[in-house]
């Protein structure tokens, strides 16, 4: 048992900087912009208030690891229930490229 090492920030930084991360695409702030706008769309469409959505789904990373993976889970359950209500409702036309998207997600 002498051997465990804790898993804490250090040992994880540590550990981290073997396996550097590359640099966004330039074209991450502007996906961005545009999901903040769909969102909001959606939230329009859902009459829900935009407090839905700055509560949620900006929100700061976690600092616990499993509070992180609960978020996430929670957030992919949301996306796939989203992408559900867009397709039944008719808001994305049967056969486009945004529906085909939809269908490869779901």
């Amino acid at each position: 048992m002498g051997d465990l090492q804790p898993i804490t920030r250090e040992f994880l930084r540590e550990f981290y900087k073997a396996y550097p991360i590359e640099p966004l695409d330039p074209e991450t702030a502007a996906l961005e912009a545009d999901l903040k706008s769909r969102s909001h769309s959606v939230l329009k469409k859902a009459n829900l208030s935009t407090e839905v959505l700055r509560d949620h789904a900006f929100d700061d990373a976690p600092k616990r690891m499993d509070h992180n993976m609960y978020f996430h889970r929670w957030q992919c359950e949301e996306i796939e229930d989203a992408a559900n209500a867009l397709l039944k409702c008719g808001s994305v036309r049967a056969g486009s490229k945004e529906a085909t998207k939809i269908n490869e997600i779901v």
